[in-house]
């Protein structure tokens, strides 16, 4: 059977083919009652709207591609599930999940742009001016999130640097003084060094090499988080991703230790286990975030390439539940 298009349905309606279509792009352009009619002959008829199509045939389209490097956090989803909200049903967000090597989110950035996107969201870990020069020739809306590498265009981060500083600060006024910081070496994991050992200095602190622990991959995380624990031995630690955070709970029940008693915990980003297990989190508003972004593509796309970068950060909260014990 062929696709029903909007033809068919103004053939079964007796709807002029303009007034569907403006029901089917802009709803509010069209009164109650033909709209009524028009989403009723939709459903019947099984209509489904060829978005490719009609981008080829008006030239504009808003189909926004969205990298995210992390597919098992959770975070993203609700993320992804914030931004749908804040956009209206004129944007398309097409979603490319994968691990976040330079390689991988170059190949993805090539399959997005031979695929209509008018706009691409992604973090980048390190620059690369081919991609670069590569990006700036399309005409493309670029958007950075959590990280920024490139100057000339436009990115939205959360402050890595003093969502670290925080977690740390907060189990130093606890007391604490072995800490232990755990995350995977990506481009963000020098920033949030950087805001631990600010938090130690400001007590003055010296950090020991031994208390930060960057993973290269995901493989065995469990066990090489044991290893770690038990070579160091820290009163607390601070869990960067959720990956991270949820190995490191194994990590210590597999050594029989128990939270918070033996060792103290802070999850960096907010996730419902560490809800669960009342884990003290530092986490991000993802409503605010969401809508930022969302804010963010509806200008970028209505802007174009005429408007200098915008960078825009936001700052980390702390979520407090019953994973620290006081030290003092």
């Amino acid at each position: 059977m062929a696709n029903v298009t909007i033809k068919d349905i103004s053939d079964y309606t007796k709807i002029s083919v303009s007034t569907i279509s403006r029901a089917l792009n802009n709803p509010k352009a069209v009164s109650d009652k033909k709209r009524q009619i028009i989403n009723e002959a939709v459903e019947q008829l099984g209509y489904v709207p060829n978005y490719f199509a009609s981008n080829l045939k008006s030239k504009t389209n808003h189909n926004i591609g969205f990298i995210v490097n992390d597919v098992q956090n959770p975070f993203f989803n609700r993320l992804i599930r914030s931004i749908e909200k804040n956009l209206d049903t004129r944007f398309r967000l097409f979603i490319n999940f994968g691990l976040g090597d330079d390689e991988r989110i170059d190949a993805k950035i090539h399959n997005f742009l031979g695929n209509s996107m008018s706009a691409i969201m992604f973090s980048p870990n390190n620059y690369n001016p081919d991609t670069a020069r590569l990006l700036s020739r399309q005409g493309v809306y670029i958007l950075q999130l959590f990280t920024k590498q490139y100057d000339e265009f436009d990115s939205i981060v959360v402050d890595d640097y003093y969502g670290a500083y925080l977690a740390a600060r907060r189990l130093l006024y606890s007391g604490h003084r072995r800490i232990m910081l755990i995350g995977f070496d990506n481009a963000i994991w020098q920033t949030r060094v950087d805001g631990f050992k600010k938090a130690h200095e400001d007590f003055g602190l010296t950090v020991e090499d031994a208390s930060l622990f960057a993973m290269g991959d995901k493989e065995f995380i469990t066990d090489k988080i044991c290893t770690r624990l038990l070579a160091f031995s820290p009163t607390a630690v601070i869990t960067v991703s959720d990956t991270i955070g949820f190995n490191t709970v194994k990590a210590v029940q597999k050594l029989s230790l128990k939270i918070p008693d033996d060792i103290s915990i802070i999850q960096y980003d907010d996730t419902s286990w560490a809800d669960l297990l009342n884990i003290t989190a530092i986490g991000h508003p993802i409503d605010v975030l969401g809508k930022m972004i969302a804010d963010a593509l509806i200008k970028g796309l209505r802007d174009g390439a005429q408007h200098k970068p915008v960078f825009k950060k936001i700052d980390p909260i702390v979520l407090e539940r019953e994973s620290i014990r006081d030290r003092k």
